[in-house]
């Protein structure tokens, strides 16, 4: 917004609406063609996190929202999608509409997951109350919780 407001001369709140506007194309051209993740031969890990933030780390607390995630270990990709729960009848269409069939999928042990091995994803879970990583098939969630604590930290920034 800084570039737009210094080198175009543009107002203020020109710059704001201008702004708002792009997102919501992006998003709806996002909608309309999800990223697909993974495929043969990629991994792609999935789960889900509540965001929520008190003013001031006291007081009211603003709504609750779980989002959900995906992101591609190979490319790096990624989809983040809000959701109502975290219900495996909510997350399943999700996950079937962002991770390519063939896709080597990780997850933690949160039950919603349970069906992944019926479907055309090779599923590997980690129980994170024993460790991080699967010591027998080396799964881990870490890459995407890791995005997590980043999103959060620049959310409690505001």
């Amino acid at each position: 917004m800084k570039f737009c407001e210094d080198e175009l001369g543009m107002n203020k709140s020109v710059t704001a609406r201008w702004k708002r506007y792009l997102r919501q194309v992006v998003a709806e051209a996002l909608g309309e063609a999800p990223v697909q993740l993974g495929g043969p031969s990629r991994t792609v890990e999935l789960d889900e996190s509540l965001f929520s933030r008190s003013k001031y780390n006291r007081g009211k607390k603003y709504p609750q929202q779980w989002v959900f995630r995906g992101t591609c270990r190979e490319t790096g990709e990624a989809s983040v999608v809000p959701v109502e729960n975290r219900s495996s009848r909510t997350l399943l269409p999700i996950m079937q509409r962002h991770v390519s069939a063939g896709a080597m999928v990780i997850t933690d042990e949160w039950r919603a997951y349970r069906c992944l091995g019926r479907e055309a994803y090779t599923h590997l879970r980690v129980n994170h109350s024993v460790n991080f990583v699967d010591r027998a098939t080396g799964a881990h969630t870490l890459s995407v919780e890791s995005l997590w604590a980043q999103a959060k930290r620049g959310n409690k920034r505001r």
